[in-house]
């Protein structure tokens, strides 16, 4: 196994959102469309359970997570989605690949 760490910037109206759910797919799929709920849900469900879930802390803007279950040598796309009682908000993909 290898660690993949992980970092991003929440929105910066933190709101309405519970926190931030970060998904990993296998192989290259940035080129799918997370545009709509029913397209962000697809890509959580293909993905399955999040590789990490931060709740919000006090308005933090910037987390770190790590993927510790990665498989070396294994292309993955992540995405993260902001989230509340009604499901997943918006998102984005990694801009490129992590091969580990």
């Amino acid at each position: 196994m290898a660690t993949v760490n992980l970092s991003w910037t929440n929105p910066g109206d933190l709101s309405d959102i519970t926190g931030i759910k970060v998904y990993r797919r296998d192989g290259d799929v940035t080129s799918a469309s997370i545009s709509t709920q029913s397209e962000r849900d697809a890509f959580a469900t293909e993905a399955g359970s999040p590789v990490a879930t931060v709740n919000k802390s006090g308005g933090t803007l910037e987390y770190t997570a790590q993927d510790t279950t990665a498989a070396a040598g294994t292309s993955y796309t992540y995405a993260a989605f902001s989230y509340n009682g009604g499901g997943l908000g918006p998102g984005d993909l990694t801009d490129s690949v992590v091969t580990t």
